[in-house]
C-alpha cells in the first residue's frame, strides 16, 4: 500500500504541478495577448505619428520652398534695382560732366565777351576822346531840329560833325 500511497501522492503532486504550470501558462498567454494588443495599438499610433510627421515635413518643405522662391524673387528684384540705380547714376554722372563742360565753356565765353566788351569800351572811350580833338567841318547845310533830339549812334562817331 505504501507504493499506492506514494503513487497517489505523486499523482496528486503531479496534478498540482501540472495545474500550476497550466495556470502559469495561461497567465503568460494572457500577458502575451495583452502585450500583442498593446503592440498593435502602438504600431497603429506609430503609423499615425509617422503619417502626421510626413504631412508636417511636407508642409514645412513647401513653406521653405515658397520662402526660398520669395527670397529669390526679392533678391532678383534688388539686383535689378541696383543695376537700374547704377545705370541711372552713370547717366547722371555723364550729365554732370556734360553740364560742367558747358558751364566751363559758358564761363570761358563770358570771359571772352567781357574782354571784348572792355576792349570795345576802351575803343569807344578812345574814339570819343579822339573825336573831341578832331577838326569840326563846317558846311552850309542847315541843321534840322529833329536831328538835335536824336541820340548819336556809334557809327556816327567816326563821321565828322557838320554844323550849319
Amino acid at each position: 500500500m505504501s507504493i499506492n500511497i506514494q503513487n497517489a501522492e505523486f499523482i496528486i503532486k503531479s496534478q498540482q504541478l501540472l495545474s500550476a504550470v497550466i495556470e502559469e501558462r495561461n497567465k503568460i498567454k494572457k500577458q502575451f495577448l495583452e502585450l500583442q494588443t498593446i503592440n498593435k495599438e502602438q504600431k497603429h499610433k506609430i503609423h499615425e505619428l509617422e503619417t502626421e510627421l510626413k504631412k508636417t515635413i511636407n508642409i514645412v518643405e513647401n513653406e521653405r520652398v515658397e520662402i526660398f522662391r520669395a527670397l529669390q524673387k526679392k533678391f532678383n528684384f534688388l539686383i535689378e534695382e541696383k543695376s537700374n540705380l547704377l545705370e541711372s547714376n552713370e547717366l547722371l554722372m555723364q550729365q554732370k560732366v556734360e553740364l560742367e563742360a558747358k558751364i566751363r565753356k559758358t564761363e570761358e565765353k563770358n570771359d571772352e565777351l567781357l574782354y571784348e566788351i572792355n576792349q570795345l569800351k576802351d575803343k569807344l572811350n578812345n574814339q570819343s576822346n579822339s573825336n573831341k580833338s578832331n577838326e569840326i567841318i563846317i558846311t552850309n547845310q542847315p541843321i534840322q531840329l529833329n536831328q538835335l533830339n536824336q541820340p548819336i549812334q556809334l557809327n556816327q562817331l567816326n563821321q565828322p560833325i557838320q554844323l550849319n
